[in-house]
């Protein structure tokens, strides 16, 4: 029930346009399943001079990978809208609503994936930890980000890496590397990508299988090591693996004077913010990751803890993309610290490998802030004490930037007691679009205005008279696929906990 309740009113838009994240990445899917190539001119007339443009060469900044993989369906989607022809300015066509498929695919395909990663087990454990990271937000409503792609590639590298410990065979060798390879072109920045073989080869215990000598390893690290090459060229013009030559330093040099005292002390103060604040704090909005560092500190202070090295590995890697929001100085101007969801996978592995659950109060503690959690992307953006700032603000490390919101946990909390924001979930997830359709239809706008005053709604806001002006323009069609896509979705979700193989 409460996955009908998530939000699709992101879909209602009749284009993505610049300049942004989200337009990047469907730039690079427009480009491959319409364009059949790397040429961006199509796709940035008028903007050329706005994201990447060196030597000749226009791009979107944001790297390729989500794109590529989201392709297929906008593939679909333009070829529906041909088939079916429909006024290329209309809000919710079907490129819009096929490419805003993908991302819900991605994260049904990866639950899958983390259920057999772990061995069937805890299935319900994987569902609670997913949805409450927060990251269903970048499936359901921006869905043209990149985190629910990082979600997959990542849990896909690491399913390669533990089917090839346990049988040692060659095709496993082949597609870790190709799948470490588009895990970076998901997100070139995620170093941490590369010590996942190290990591499962310690949790799936000793194995006599060795990716150091097999030769179809290096052959095929060879192999994708080439293709990032010629994507690099294919989309910048140039050969690099070095994310600055494409986003620019973007301030990394003053950041990274580690020499100084006051500067160290003022990292730690940040690692704490990014964990307790108020703005989105890890602890509040991304328990999986806050309990997995809890989990491997415990381990490395262990006095009978063998093998630290793992732990201290471990550590590092989740360090890595806290030091990214740290040098940064932001959450990412949208929901959570959405730096750290590449670590999901991750985290929800080495929760699970280092049974948490045996403590009672450890477990259901979890499971509240999950809950918790979950329900706050319900709540975002229903209120103006959950919508990010339009005007630059102070964020929680005291830099000021649009896209903010310092005091997002007590807005969060104001919200739950206010009436308005329920009207915004209930009218902007799937099954209250559906309803509302069905009553304009039958009752049209105004008197379906009059009727909800009548029941004491607040039915003149704005952004709610905004929808219904979008859901006047919107076919039943289009709205019914959306529901049976949701529909699939909660299907598989449960047939995937029932059935085993």
């Amino acid at each position: 029930m409460l996955l009908s309740l998530l939000k699709i009113d992101y879909r209602f838009v009749d284009n993505i346009y610049c300049c942004g994240d989200d337009h990047d990445y469907f730039m690079h899917s427009e480009t491959i399943a319409v364009d059949f190539d790397f040429d961006y001119k199509n796709q940035m007339i008028g903007i050329e001079n706005k994201r990447y443009n060196q030597n000749g060469k226009i791009a979107p900044t944001g790297f390729l990978g989500s794109g590529l993989l989201a392709s297929p369906f906008l593939f679909i989607g333009n070829h529906l809208s041909n088939i079916f022809p429909e006024n290329k300015n209309s809000i919710y066509n079907f490129k819009i609503l096929f490419y805003s498929f993908s991302a819900i695919f991605y994260l049904l395909f990866s639950l899958i994936i983390l259920r057999k990663l772990l061995d069937y087990k805890n299935y319900k454990l994987i569902l609670i930890s997913v949805f409450g990271s927060g990251i269903t937000y970048y499936a359901f409503e921006r869905y043209s980000m990149t985190h629910i792609y990082e979600l997959f590639t990542v849990a896909l590298v690491m399913l390669c890496c533990k089917l090839f410990y346990k049988s040692g065979s060659k095709k496993y060798a082949v597609l870790i590397p190709a799948t470490i390879m588009l895990a970076f072109l998901v997100r070139w920045v995620n170093y941490f990508i590369l010590f996942i073989p190290l990591i499962i080869s310690f949790y799936e215990g000793s194995s006599k299988y060795k990716l150091t000598k097999s030769l179809h390893f290096y052959f095929s690290s060879f192999i994708s090591f080439s293709a990032f090459l010629w994507f690099s060229n294919a989309v910048y013009g140039i050969y690099t693996f070095n994310p600055q030559k494409i986003y620019g330093k973007i301030g990394l040099a003053e950041n990274l004077n580690i020499f100084s005292i006051q500067k160290i002390f003022n990292y730690l103060v940040d690692f704490l913010k990014i964990n307790f604040s108020q703005e989105f704090g890890v602890l509040w909005f991304n328990p999986p990751i806050f309990f997995s560092l809890v989990i491997i500190i415990i381990n490395l202070v262990n006095p009978k803890r063998k093998q630290k090295y793992i732990d201290l590995i471990s550590l590092l890697c989740i360090l890595s993309m806290y030091g990214l929001i740290i040098i940064w100085g932001s959450t990412g101007s949208s929901y959570g610290f959405r730096y750290l969801y590449g670590l999901l996978p991750i985290s929800i592995y080495i929760l699970v490998k280092n049974n948490f659950t045996k403590n009672f109060y450890f477990k259901y503690f979890f499971i509240l802030l999950c809950l918790f959690s979950f329900s706050s992307t319900l709540f975002f953006e229903t209120t103006e004490l959950t919508q990010l700032s339009l005007v630059e603000e102070n964020n929680v490390f005291g830099n000021s930037v649009r896209f903010t919101e310092p005091e997002y946990l007590k807005g969060y909390i104001f919200s739950l007691i206010n009436l308005e924001s329920y009207l915004k979930i209930v009218s902007t997830s799937f099954i209250g679009v559906a309803s509302f359709k069905i009553l304009l239809y039958f009752y049209g706008k105004d008197s379906l205005i009059e009727f909800l005053s009548t029941l004491g709604l607040p039915s003149n806001n704005a952004d709610f008279l905004n929808l219904l002006d979008k859901l006047e323009l919107i076919s039943f069609t289009k709205i019914s696929f959306s529901i049976v896509f949701i529909v699939i979705f909660i299907c598989s979700l449960k047939l995937n906990s029932i059935i085993r193989d």
